[in-house]
């Protein structure tokens, strides 16, 4: 529960008002505690036609 508060958290911080790719890949920190899970996130959004960005 508390990941998902900091990720919420990190994307007030950003501004974020949709919730967009590279906001998500921006603030993965808060919610993956490895840089596995990291790129198991990023990779499963890429999966799900989330095309990466040049940014992120």
């Amino acid at each position: 529960m508390a990941e998902t508060i900091d990720w919420v958290s990190a994307l007030s911080a950003l501004g974020a008002t949709d919730l967009v790719r590279q906001d998500v890949v921006r603030t993965l920190g808060t919610i993956a505690k490895t840089p596995d899970d990291r790129d198991t996130i990023a990779g499963a959004l890429h999966g799900q036609g989330h095309a990466r960005s040049a940014t992120a």
